[in-house]
């Protein structure tokens, strides 16, 4: 069901949060760090698998057909996307025909399975082209199957380039060895750093999606809940997404990482209840779109990351360069 859809910048101020987070526990999709070799794949194929992608997510779209999600992503963007078709259908929205436009691709040296490659377009909502391209992982789980998204994300701002030969080969990346940080450290050193308020402080550069979205967002949806009555915690959750990571031009990764978190929203007094917003997508994932109260609500989100990490010797800092968020359980 991937749809383009908007990041929502303040969601904690105006609904109940719109939070990032990414936690330890990811796997690394990897296998070594070689030269770039011939993939298991050709340019061709890529195109094909994003148009074959384009076309199911259409119909999928078209219908709300949850069960047809399966069939054309993985999680952690399956995870998120099956939450949001629910929240679509709950709302009575549509989600317009989107489209992928002039792709280039880049394939790293992987020839066991899984097999996995990234897209990079311009994405079109009903011929409406958007402002910056996105980033989409493609995985198959052995020849012959069909190719799944894993992740789709659009930068606000400019992404290094990639390391690639004469054929946009990617080398393979293993282990985090001279980064400035490891990807599976992320999420603890991000929750560290727009909770404690950590900017220019840390291993992380400013940046509009980590600290004027990200980053006020929260600041910003803390302070509202609290003026209405209600106390925000957070804890990052277990989660097992795996991470997929291509070598920068000057020697760091562009990382994909996802994680879950999970929000307790309680009262400021004792006995007190809190409330969903009427018409906010918590509230229709909640299946009360009307609203809801109750004396506590739990809500696990999914977050998703694209962050460029240097190497140490550069004397560069990391860049989260986009985020998204969903509401994926309430209770």
């Amino acid at each position: 069901m991937k749809h383009d859809r908007p990041v929502k910048r303040l969601a904690l101020a105006v609904g109940l949060l719109g939070l990032a987070v990414t936690a330890c526990g990811t796997q690394t999709s990897s296998v070594g760090a070689a030269p770039p070799t011939t993939p298991g794949m050709t340019q061709n194929q890529a195109l094909d698998a994003v148009r074959a992608y384009d076309r199911a997510n259409n119909a999928a779209n078209a219908h709300l057909d949850a069960a047809a999600l399966p069939g054309i992503e993985v999680p952690p963007l399956l995870t998120a996307d099956q939450a949001w078709m629910t929240i679509t259908r709950q709302l009575h929205q549509t989600v317009p025909e989107i489209n992928s436009t002039s792709p280039s691709f880049y394939l790293p040296a992987v020839t066991t399975s899984p097999t996995w490659f990234l897209a990079v377009s311009t994405r079109t909502r009903s011929g409406v082209p958007g402002p910056q391209p996105t980033y989409s992982i493609y995985v198959r789980s052995r020849p012959g199957a069909p190719w799944k998204v894993a992740y789709s994300l659009t930068p606000s701002g400019e992404v290094p380039d990639l390391q690639v030969d004469a054929k946009r080969v990617a080398p393979t990346v293993t282990g985090s060895a001279g980064l400035v940080i490891a990807p599976g450290q992320l999420g603890k050193a991000i929750l560290a750093h727009y909770v404690q308020g950590l900017d220019g402080k840390d291993s992380f550069s400013h940046s509009a999606a980590l600290d004027e979205q990200l980053g006020n967002g929260y600041s910003l949806g803390v302070q509202a809940l609290k003026e209405k009555g209600t106390n925000l915690s957070r804890v990052l959750g277990k989660s097992n997404f795996t991470t997929y990571s291509l070598r920068t031009s000057d020697g760091g990764v562009l990382a994909f990482t996802a994680n879950t978190v999970t929000d307790s929203l309680v009262s400021t007094k004792s006995g007190g209840i809190v409330s969903l917003r009427a018409g906010s997508n918590d509230a229709a994932l909640f299946g009360k779109p009307q609203g809801a109260t109750a004396k506590k609500f739990s809500i696990t989100r999914i977050e998703s990351f694209l962050t460029y990490i240097p190497k140490k010797s550069e004397g560069a800092l990391a860049t989260v360069l986009a985020y998204d968020e969903t509401a994926i359980t309430i209770k």
